[in-house]
C-alpha cells in the first residue's frame, strides 16, 4: 500500500522508503500524523504506517496514555454500542498498526487506555514486536480490551494487565488479548484481565482469546476473571479455539464462573493445545467442573465441542472444583495431576470428591507416566492418596528458580525418577533433564514439570 502511495503522489511529498526509529517526546496523546518535535506515540505510529519497512519506536520508562474517545456510536433502545464501528488510521480510540514495527520500551514503560477504549489494535499483514513495556487498563465491548491482534505479533518481556472486554449483548472474549492472527509471548505475563457477559452472552477468555495460533513460553497468566450473567464464564487464563502451543509456562489464579469450564484453559471445537513444562495451579471454576484445564464444554450435562490437547510433563495441582476434564481426543505424557479438590477455603477443601481426571472422550495412554490422585475415572501409571499430596509429592507453589513459579518435587518414590517416557530436554525452569534425582545412578526424567536437581536445596 506505501509503495502504490508513493508512486501515484503528485504532490510536492517526500515518501521515506527506508526505516526509521521514531523518538516520542511527548506523554499526551494527540495527533497530527507527525513525529517531529511534537511527536505523541500515536503521531509516531500513523508515521511509521505510512513509511516503509520495519520502523522502530523508542519510549522513555513513563506512562503513554491513550485517551482520544473513539467514534463508537449507541444503537438500539438501550444505547448499547456496536463493537463494529471503528477506524484504523490512529484519529481516534485505539492504537492502529499497519505495517511492521517494533515498539520498545525499558523499565516503567506503560501504555494505559484508562478504559478509554483498547490500547493497541494490529491489522493483518503487519509484522509487529512490543518489547518491555506493559499494555494496560484497555476497555472494549466484544474483543481484545488491551490488544486485537489480526497479524504478526510478538511480546517480548510485556505484561498485559487490567484491560476488559465487556458489555451487554456482545459475546465479551479477550480480556487481556484478542488474537486470530499469530501470537507469540516470551518471558510475558497477563494478569488481572476481565471479561464480561451479559443478558444471554458468554464470557471467554479473560486473558487470552485465540482463534489464530499462539506460541507462548517462559510466560504466566494469573488472576484473570470471566464472568456473565449465566454464570458460565469460561476459559478465564485462555479460550482456544484455534492452534495454541505452550511451553515453560504458569497458569495459575484464573477464575471461571459456576458453570462455567476451564477455569485456566478451555479447548474448544477441533482446536488443537500442546503443553509441555507448564504448571497449572490455584485456579477455580464451577462445581459443573474443569477448575484447570477441559477440553470440551459440558451442556445439558453432555459434553460437547472438544478439541485436541497434548500434555508432556505437566503438573496440573492444587485447582478447586477439577483438574482435567476430556471429552475430546488426548495424548499425555510424564504428567501429574493430583492434589485438586472442591471448596473454595483451606480448611472446607475437600481432596476426596472425585476432581482430579475425568475422561469422557479418548487418551492414548500406553507407554507413559502419569500421576494421578486416587480420584476420578482416567488411568494412571502411578496412583497417590490425592489428600497426602502435599505431604509426600509435592511442594507448594513456589519461586524456586527460572522465570515462573513451581511445584517443587518431595524426596519420595512417587514422581522422581519414575518415568518410562523421554522427556523435554529442559524442565519449567529452564533446568536441564533428566537428571539423577534420587542418587541410583540413573538419570531418568521426573514426572510433571519440574525436575528435581541434586543440588535444589529444599
Amino acid at each position: 500500500m506505501k509503495a502504490v502511495l508513493c508512486a501515484s503522489t503528485l504532490l510536492a511529498l517526500v515518501c521515506n522508503v527506508h526505516a526509521t526509529t521514531f523518538f516520542v517526546n511527548k506523554t499526551q496523546d494527540t495527533f497530527d500524523g507527525v513525529c517531529d518535535a511534537d511527536c505523541s506515540l500515536r503521531d509516531a505510529i500513523q508515521a511509521a504506517n505510512v513509511n516503509a519497512g520495519e520502523d522502530v519506536i523508542r519510549l522513555q520508562g513513563t506512562t503513554y496514555h491513550i485517551s482520544i474517545p473513539t467514534t463508537l456510536q449507541p444503537v438500539g433502545e438501550d444505547d448499547d454500542i456496536d463493537p463494529e464501528v471503528d477506524e484504523d488510521d490512529n484519529q481516534v480510540g485505539d492504537l492502529d498498526i499497519a505495517d511492521d514495527l517494533k515498539i520498545i520500551g525499558r523499565s516503567g514503560t506503560r501504555l494505559d487506555a484508562n478504559y478509554v477504549y483498547r490500547v493497541l489494535e494490529v491489522l493483518p499483514g503487519a509484522r509487529v514486536k512490543l518489547q518491555d513495556l506493559e499494555i494496560r487498563r484497555g476497555w472494549v465491548p466484544e474483543a481484545g480490551g488491551g490488544i486485537a491482534n489480526g497479524g504478526t505479533l510478538t511480546l517480548l518481556r510485556v505484561r498485559v494487565a487490567e484491560n476488559r472486554s465487556a458489555s451487554r449483548y456482545y459475546f465479551g472474549k479477550g480480556g487481556g488479548i484478542f488474537n486470530e492472527g499469530v501470537l507469540e509471548l516470551r518471558r510475558s505475563e497477563i494478569a488481572d484481565n476481565f471479561v464480561n457477559g451479559g443478558e444471554g452472552s458468554d464470557a471467554r477468555g479473560a486473558g487470552l482469546f485465540n482463534t489464530g495460533n499462539l506460541l507462548m513460553s517462559d510466560s504466566m497468566v494469573r488472576d484473570n476473571i470471566a464472568h456473565d450473567d449465566g454464570d458460565s464464564g469460561a476459559g478465564a487464563g485462555l479460550y482456544n479455539r484455534g492452534q495454541a502451543t505452550i511451553r515453560r509456562s504458569l497458569f495459575t489464579g484464573n477464575v471461571g464462573e459456576y458453570h462455567g469450564h476451564g477455569g485456566a484453559i478451555l479447548n474448544v471445537e477441533g482446536a488443537r493445545l500442546t503443553l509441555e513444562n507448564t504448571t497449572i495451579s490455584d485456579n477455580h471454576s464451577g462445581m459443573q467442573g474443569g477448575g484447570a484445564l477441559a477440553n470440551g464444554e459440558r451442556m445439558d450435562w453432555e459434553w460437547e465441542k472438544p478439541g485436541e490437547i497434548h500434555l508432556t510433563n505437566v503438573t496440573i495441582a492444587e485447582n478447586e472444583n477439577g483438574g482435567l476434564f476430556n471429552a475430546g481426543r488426548a495424548t499425555w505424557i510424564n504428567t501429574l495431576i493430583a492434589s485438586n479438590y472442591q471448596g473454595p477455603l483451606p480448611n472446607t477443601r475437600n481432596y476426596y470428591a472425585g476432581t482430579n481426571c475425568e475422561n469422557h472422550g479418548q487418551f492414548q495412554t500406553t507407554q507413559v507416566s502419569v500421576l494421578l490422585g486416587n480420584d476420578g475415572n482416567c488411568v494412571g501409571d502411578i496412583l497417590v492418596d490425592n489428600g497426602t499430596v502435599l505431604n509426600f509429592v509435592l511442594y507448594p507453589l513456589a519461586n524456586n528458580g527460572g522465570p515462573t513459579p513451581t511445584h517443587a518435587l518431595r524426596p519420595g518414590p512417587y514422581a522422581i525418577d519414575t518415568s518410562v517416557a523421554r522427556c523435554p530436554m529442559h524442565d519449567q525452569r529452564g533446568a536441564l533433564r533428566p537428571v539423577d534425582g534420587n542418587g541410583d545412578g540413573s538419570a531418568i526424567c521426573d514426572i510433571g514439570a519440574f525436575e528435581h536437581q541434586p543440588d535444589d536445596s529444599l
